[in-house]
């Protein structure tokens, strides 16, 4: 198997654990928080290879950025874990991180 293959299969797994982490939460179950913190790890860790791998400049930063947001997810996360109200914020900035980089990467 190609490592490239690997790291995307893995960063994708992080991206929909993360949101079943948020569902579950949401729909009251207990434990949504640390499902989301696991998925945010994994999403951290996967651009943190790909970061170290990578050759570009504009790349480099648009991942630094990328890992940012991860560690928003986790600060959401832990919000969560704490009982606050308003774990919404961080995930709220991380959805729109996601999306300014989704529309900055290059093909």
């Amino acid at each position: 198997m190609n490592a490239n293959y690997i790291v995307n299969t893995l960063h994708t797994l992080g991206l929909g654990v993360s949101i079943i982490g948020i569902l579950l939460f949401i729909t009251g179950v207990d434990f949504g928080y640390i499902v989301l913190g696991a998925g945010a790890l994994l999403m951290f860790f996967t651009r943190l290879y790909i970061r170290a791998k990578c050759t570009d400049k504009t790349l480099m930063r648009q991942l630094s950025i990328l890992m940012f947001g991860s560690i928003l997810l986790l600060g959401s996360a832990y919000l969560m874990s704490a009982g606050k109200q308003y774990w919404l914020v961080p995930l709220l900035v991380d959805s729109v991180v996601e999306l300014y980089i989704s529309l900055r990467m290059k093909d």
